[in-house]
C-alpha cells in the first residue's frame, strides 16, 4: 500500500464507461536560465546561475467515470518560481575551496476544485496561494592530508519563511524555518582507480503545507537526516 489510486488492475477485463464530462489535460512547463562564469585567474572562479519556470497544470477529470456527477476534479493550477545562485571557487596549497548562496522565491496557487454528489456547485474547494522564500549559505573545503589521503569538511545554513493564505475563508498561515546541515567525509586513493572513503552528514528538510490535505492537516513538519556512508 504506497497510498496510490488503483483505479484499474493490470488483469482487469476490459468495460466500457460513460463519464459526462470531457477529460483533457493542458499542462506546460516554461524555463529560462542564465548561466554566466568569470575566471579571475587559473586558480579563482566565480558563476552566477538564474532561473526562472513556470509550469501550469489545467485539467479535467472524470474521477467516477459514470454518467454522475460523482466526482470530477478541474484543476487550473499555476506554479512559478525564481532562483539566483552565486558560487566561488578556489584552489591552494592542496586545498579547494567552494563557497556560494542560493536564494529562491516560489508561488503557487492552486485552484482545484473537487464537484462531488453532495457539492455540485464545489463550494468547499478554495483558492490556496503558497508563497516561499528562501536563502541559502554553503561552504566546502577539501584538503589533502597527504598524496593518498583528503579530508572533507562542510556545511549548509538554510532559513525559509513560507506563507498559505486562503482569501475566501480568510484564513493565512505563516512558517519559518531554520537549518543547518554539516558533513565531514575522509577519502583515500590506493589507486588512481581504485578508492575508499567514508562521510557523516546531518539535513533537514523544511516543513509547508500541503494544500490538498484536510483543513486541520495542511501544516507538515521539517524532515531531519542522519547519514553515514563507507
Amino acid at each position: 500500500d504506497n497510498g496510490a489510486n488503483d483505479w484499474v488492475k493490470a488483469n482487469s477485463p476490459k468495460r466500457e464507461i460513460s463519464p459526462n464530462l470531457k477529460n483533457f489535460t493542458k499542462p506546460s512547463i516554461d524555463t529560462l536560465a542564465l548561466s554566466v562564469n568569470y575566471f579571475l585567474n587559473e586558480s579563482d572562479n566565480s558563476s552566477s546561475v538564474t532561473t526562472w519556470r513556470r509550469n501550469k497544470d489545467v485539467a479535467n477529470v472524470d474521477a467516477d467515470l459514470t454518467p454522475l456527477s460523482a466526482r470530477h476534479i478541474l484543476k487550473d493550477n499555476d506554479f512559478t518560481s525564481v532562483s539566483e545562485e552565486l558560487k566561488y571557487e578556489k584552489e591552494f596549497s592542496g586545498a579547494r575551496l567552494l563557497s556560494g548562496i542560493y536564494l529562491d522565491k516560489t508561488d503557487l496557487d492552486i485552484d482545484t476544485k473537487i464537484v462531488t454528489l453532495f457539492d455540485p456547485t464545489a463550494r468547499n474547494s478554495h483558492v490556496q496561494k503558497i508563497k516561499s522564500k528562501d536563502i541559502g549559505i554553503f561552504s566546502n573545503l577539501n584538503y589533502d592530508l597527504t598524496e593518498a589521503l583528503t579530508l572533507g569538511v562542510g556545511a549548509r545554513f538554510d532559513k525559509e519563511s513560507k506563507r498559505l493564505n486562503i482569501d475566501d475563508l480568510n484564513l493565512k498561515i505563516k512558517n519559518d524555518y531554520t537549518s543547518f546541515s554539516p558533513k565531514i567525509s575522509l577519502s583515500y586513493k590506493f589507486t588512481p582507480e581504485d578508492m575508499l572513503y567514508i562521510s557523516a552528514a546531518k539535513s533537514q528538510r523544511s516543513g509547508g503545507f500541503n494544500a490538498y490535505a484536510p483543513m486541520n492537516k495542511k501544516v507538515y513538519d521539517d524532515e531531519k537526516l542522519t547519514s553515514y556512508e563507507v
